[in-house]
């Protein structure tokens, strides 16, 4: 139910606690929302890949330096299998001889410090057929949270309405791509029980 997020415009950032909560007052309603800042931007990033799969508008970043990577006997043949799904769904990767592939771009979503183990983790990824489009595009869907605002993040003014504004735009805003919650709502009399100032 979207209803539970309100245009940012009736909403008072109060600010993060404990660098992993983002706390807003809901104006003239009494209430609080309580939002994940990790969850929300896993949500927003899967939905943001999984839309670029499906539209074929993934935006790639080459690598400044191609990566050479050794495949087992079972990732080379689960390769051969998947490579034109992982062409399509944004990398640029190729046979490199017997036993290798070159990596020259992944998806932007994709960044991190170790795109070689990202590779391997992609074929290694436990998909009942190695050819289901669906799955696969799912289980790297999955990945890109990797690329998400972590615990611990501090987010600027800007950012944190970005982050509310791109979630609000989510089909499925209210839960994180693995279920748990994005955001939650409290109310004054919820803060009235816990301080027993009402029964």
């Amino acid at each position: 139910d979207k209803q539970l997020l309100p245009p940012f415009t009736a909403l008072r950032y109060l600010g993060n606690l404990f660098h992993v909560f983002l706390l807003f007052e809901e104006r003239g309603k009494d209430g609080l929302l309580i939002i994940d800042q990790h969850a929300a931007h896993e949500r927003i990033n899967y939905e943001r890949f999984v839309k670029q799969a499906t539209t074929a508008t993934i935006v790639q970043q080459r690598l400044v330096k191609p990566l050479v990577v050794p495949l087992t006997d079972e990732q080379e043949v689960l390769f051969s299998s998947r490579h034109k799904v992982l062409v399509d769904l944004g990398f640029d990767v190729a046979l490199f001889g017997e036993g290798r592939v070159v990596l020259r771009a992944v998806p932007t979503l994709f960044r991190c410090a170790n795109e070689a183990q990202l590779l391997l983790d992609l074929l290694d990824l436990p998909v009942d057929n190695a050819e289901d489009y669906d799955q696969l595009l799912d289980q790297m869907a999955m990945k890109a949270c990797k690329a998400s605002v972590k615990q611990g993040d501090r987010l600027s003014d800007a950012e944190v309405l970005s982050l509310y504004e791109q979630l609000c735009l989510c089909r499925y805003p209210l839960t994180c791509p693995h279920g748990r919650p994005t955001v939650i709502r409290r109310e004054k009399k919820d803060f009235e029980k816990w301080f027993m100032r009402i029964k």
